[in-house]
């Protein structure tokens, strides 16, 4: 029974509630019904306690107790705290319905008088208008009469008043009174008592007027004034407005050619005074260069006694400069890892262009800002904002601005700023920084411009010049570098360096290479990054597929294959080219070249799709080989002068008959210390040589016609492309020195000694030729070319 009690209690106290917040009883009972739901009103304690003791255990039990517990305290909380709100609002809303009971007693009384007040003020109102109604058209006929008297005596004094005006320099007063009476006095003018007056306010205002034009040409009026001029000459109304517009155009002109010509003058001076500094420096050095010239004399007056030659100053520079070319890094430096520290290097120039940087200076800060109030000028006075009462004459000096402003930008100032930009990629110090800084400032001076007059031709014609300027400095850094390519591989060859020297030599011309198209590379992705129109239809059409794909990767690498075919003219050189090519394909170029290509990634993916660095790879083999055969041509040519002579002054021998000529030994010990020199520089199959070749046969007279078919039978390689080891190479060097033995034998005439000697050259080349062969088909070539040899001095001695 207890339960119950509560229950309904609980339920009054949540209907209270509702009823108190407003919650809508439907929505409650629209609810589903939880009687196992705590807070739902058909909540059945019993189900819930028995649903509990079903599915939780003892612990559970506890704590759900004590959280429950805790529950009620905290709504027995805020219960009290509620109640005790309330009970508040109940006060306070009884003490307002309080003062609002005794104030309405007071209203009572100050409306009725207030009543009383509207009537009295309504009594009175209905007697004065009753009074004057009789007189009130005489006092608006008399108001009317004084008004027209006090126009009548403005225009009397209207004279007399512009006079005053600008005798006080207030122009703007006068221009103010006379275009408030000029419609009156054009209503009038034909009166006589009113023709004096606008006969004298018209030659007064045509005075003025040519007071104000003399302003407007004068240069030293600013630009401020000249606009309230033309103002102020609009307002006179004796021009049109056409024509008014067209005299603003006239002295913009004007203002825009005076500009110009003074910057002009400053670039002028400017470019003398670089002028100036640079031949002063070209006379310091040469002063420097003769006292160090003298210097050197006198140091070699003291240590030889002798005078010696005046060294010409010209040829000492040039000497350092060889020397300074093929100095010899540190072993082990490697050039991409400290790239970025020689760009920042390279990219810092001592000074910017004075005479450039003044020149865009004026041209941004005085001739286009002024250029540009001109413009806003002629926009605010005859293209005013919103709707027009003269739409075609609003678009015909629309149109006329337009030209008027393509006009100076497309024909005067562009191609003056582009002739001077082209002039300058001939600076030695320009970076590509500091010619991406200047067509910025270049771009953005002309295109803020262009910003003002909507539909100008200017800004396409800018975006074109940028372009072409960047295509002629990609040219130009083109031109430079294939210069400097052709520059570092000449100066490895200006010091006579042994064999031993090559690689380091060889390798120190590769950093220099590599950090050669480093510096192109980094110059072209600064220039990608300028800002203007035409940017990505530039890097994409222009610098990605022409200038990086086609010139810097493909010429880059003809350059250097030409140039290195081109220093190949004695066997170091020919080693020397050989080496390069070698480092440069194999730990250089491809490096660099995929670098490169990563810095402009639209054509990265094309370029190694379509087979680009496999055909620069395949370019520098090819080079490599045709090298290294021409180093081999040239061993070969030498040795087999050498047997040449040796065999065409061994055949008149007469006398001295010795086991083997010097010549031959020579032969022998250049071959020995050539393998030596080789072993560092070529690759080896790590095979060894033979201990001896073939066994040497020497036919006698009656087998000469077998030996004779056989030469011309046999086809032994003897000029074969070297495969670049040791072993092939010394192979084509040992046949060509055979066969040019044996060749040699066969045209001359011999004598008895000298067909003696000649055989024991053979057979001293025989035996110390094992040391230099490899395989089996080189031995049997060569004991086959001089078995022909042997066989031929044979021949030669039977018929003797």
């Amino acid at each position: 029974m207890g339960d119950d009690d509560d229950d309904r209690r609980r339920r009054r106290r949540r209907g209270l509630l509702r009823m108190y917040y407003g919650e809508d009883a439907k929505a409650d009972q629209a609810r589903k019904k939880n009687p196992l739901d705590i807070n739902d009103e058909s909540f059945n304690g019993k189900e819930y306690l028995k649903k509990l003791f079903e599915t939780s255990h003892l612990r559970s039990l506890i704590e759900k107790e004590v959280t429950i517990d805790r529950e009620i305290k905290s709504l027995d909380s805020d219960m009290q705290t509620l109640v005790y709100e309330n009970y508040n609002k109940f006060i306070s809303a009884t003490d307002t319905i309080r003062k609002m009971k005794d104030q309405v007693d007071g209203m009572e009384a100050e409306m009725q008088k207030l009543s009383s007040s509207m009537e009295t003020t309504t009594e009175l109102s209905d007697n004065i208008l009753s009074t004057l109604r009789s007189k009130r058209d005489e006092i608006r006929r008399l108001a009317s009469g004084h008004a027209m008297l006090k126009k009548f005596q403005f225009l009397f004094e209207l004279p007399s008043r512009l006079r005053q005006c600008i005798e006080m320099n207030a122009i703007e007063q006068a221009v103010k009174y006379y275009s408030k009476a000029a419609s009156a006095l054009e209503s009038f003018k034909d009166i006589a008592s009113f023709q004096g007056i606008y006969s004298s306010c018209i030659d007064i205002m045509s005075k003025l007027q040519d007071k104000l034009e003399s302003k407007i040409s004068d240069p030293s009026t600013k630009l401020s004034v000249v606009r309230d001029t033309f103002l102020l000459l609009g307002q006179i109304g004796f021009i049109e407005e056409n024509e008014l517009a067209n005299k603003l155009l006239e002295q913009a002109h004007k203002q825009w050619i005076s500009d110009l010509q003074h910057q002009e003058t400053i670039y002028a001076t400017e470019l003398e005074k670089m002028e100036l500094i640079a031949t002063n420096e070209i006379k310091s050095k040469s002063l420097e260069k003769i006292t160090d010239v003298k210097d050197v004399d006198m140091v070699d007056n003291y240590e030889s006694g002798s005078k010696s030659d005046i060294i010409d100053g010209t040829q000492l520079m040039t000497n350092q400069t060889s020397h300074e070319d093929i100095t010899h890094d540190a072993p082990g430096t490697n050039p991409i890892d400290a790239e970025s520290q020689a760009y920042n290097k390279q990219e810092t120039p001592s000074n910017r262009h004075p005479a450039m940087l003044r020149y865009l200076e004026l041209t941004r800060r005085q001739l286009l800002f002024n250029f540009a109030e001109w413009i806003i000028s002629y926009q605010d006075l005859f293209l005013p904002s919103g709707p027009s009462s003269n739409e075609p004459s609003r678009q015909q000096r629309t149109e006329q601005l337009h030209v008027f402003v393509d006009n100076l930008l497309i024909n005067d100032l562009i191609p003056s700023c582009k002739a001077k930009i082209v002039i300058l990629l001939e600076w030695k110090d320009l970076t590509a920084n500091e010619l991406k800084s200047y067509l910025q400032d270049f771009y953005q001076g002309i295109s803020k411009l262009t910003d003002l007059v909507h539909g100008s031709k200017a800004k396409q014609n800018i975006n074109t010049v940028i372009s072409d300027i960047s295509s002629k400095y990609t040219e130009h850094l083109r031109q430079a570098t294939t210069r400097k390519i052709k520059e570092i591989i000449q100066s490895t060859s200006m010091k006579e360096v042994h064999y031993e020297e090559t690689q380091t030599v060889a390798n120190n011309a590769c950093i220099k290479l590599d950090q050669l198209l480093l510096e192109w590379g980094n110059k072209l992705e600064t220039l990608s990054t300028l800002e203007y129109a035409d940017r990505i239809k530039f890097n994409d059409e222009i610098l990605s597929k022409a200038v990086v794909r086609d010139q810097m990767l493909k010429d880059s690498t003809r350059a250097v294959v030409l140039y290195l075919q081109e220093l190949a003219t004695s066997e170091r050189t020919a080693m020397l080219s050989y080496q390069i090519a070698k480092i440069w394909s194999s730990e250089f170029v491809m490096k660099r070249l995929t670098a490169i290509l990563s810095k402009f990634p639209s054509q990265s993916k094309n370029d190694l799709d379509d087979g680009l660095l496999p055909m620069t790879s395949n370019l520098l083999c090819n080079a490599t080989q045709v090298l290294l055969k021409r180093f081999v041509q040239l061993s070969s040519e030498r040795f087999s002068k050498e047997v040449i002579f040796h065999t065409r002054k061994s055949a008149l021998l007469k006398s001295a008959l010795k086991d083997s000529s010097e010549t031959v030994q020579g032969i022998v010990k250049d071959l020995g210390q050539l393998t030596r020199t080789l072993d560092d520089i070529l690759s080896s199959q790590d095979i060894p040589p033979l201990e001896q070749l073939s066994p040497l046969t020497t036919p006698t007279g009656q087998h000469s016609v077998t030996h004779l078919q056989r030469l011309f039978s046999e086809a032994i390689c003897v000029f074969q492309d070297p495969n670049g080891t040791l072993e092939n190479v010394l192979a084509c060097i040992l046949l060509a020195i055979a066969k040019a033995f044996c060749e040699a034998i066969r045209e001359c005439t011999l004598s008895s000694v000298g067909a003696q000697q000649l055989t024991n050259d053979v057979r001293y080349l025989h035996q110390h030729f094992a040391p230099f062969v490899y395989d089996e088909e080189t031995d049997s070539s060569i004991v086959s070319l001089l078995s022909q040899a042997a066989g031929s001095i044979a021949r030669r001695v039977s018929g003797i």
